[in-house]
């Protein structure tokens, strides 16, 4: 008798499928194709000291606020693209 584990071919013959090669029932989530590019302004102090404390009261990043702005004027931006997906919540 052979010590270690059995080469692949002698799983299949026996009737065991290995671990490693069982589909998960998890979904897949598509990969965003989308391309972010950089944009930057200068405001006058006020303005910024706004965004800040308005992006701390609601829990929001200053881009979140700008791309409901930019929203709310007719730009389209996507529901998909108003959220950073790195961003870690307050748990508060």
């Amino acid at each position: 008798m052979s010590k270690g584990p059995l080469p692949r071919q002698q799983y299949l013959v026996q009737g065991v499928t290995p671990v490693l090669n069982m589909p998960t029932n998890r979904p897949i989530a598509p990969e965003r194709k989308v391309e972010l590019h950089g944009l930057s302004i200068r405001a006058p102090e006020y303005v910024i000291r706004q965004l800040k404390m308005r992006a701390a009261q609601n829990d929001e990043t200053i881009k979140e606020i700008v791309l409901k702005g930019l929203r709310a004027i007719g730009i389209t931006v996507h529901d998909e693209d108003m959220k950073d997906p790195h961003r870690r919540r307050s748990r508060i």
